[in-house]
């Protein structure tokens, strides 16, 4: 099991290597990313025993967050922020009361 001392340090190298994953809206990527280059998952695929013997995503996410409270340069870009606030605005009006 890694310590989270190095799952910081493999998630702020992913975060600097491949940008677009800063995106809250990509999370999921993130997580498959990281156990591509960290924990030898297939580029076609995770198996069962290695999703189990994985880094925990939950794990991941909250690194991606430190790390990014940690250095604000690796939060996601402006454009994607907006995104996020854009959705946001697009499902109050889609579900809230009239």
């Amino acid at each position: 099991m890694e310590d989270l001392k190095s799952i910081r340090s493999n998630v702020r190298f992913l975060l600097t290597k491949f940008p677009e994953l800063r995106s809250p809206f990509k999370r999921k990527q993130a997580h498959f990313r990281y156990w591509q280059e960290f924990n030898g998952a297939g580029k076609f695929g995770i198996t069962e025993k290695e999703y189990c013997q994985a880094t925990n995503a939950e794990t991941i996410s909250r690194e991606i967050r430190k790390i990014q409270e940690l250095y604000p340069e690796l939060r996601p870009l402006k454009e994607q922020e907006l995104k996020k606030y854009q959705m946001a605005n697009e499902y109050q009006s889609a579900y809230s009361k009239k």
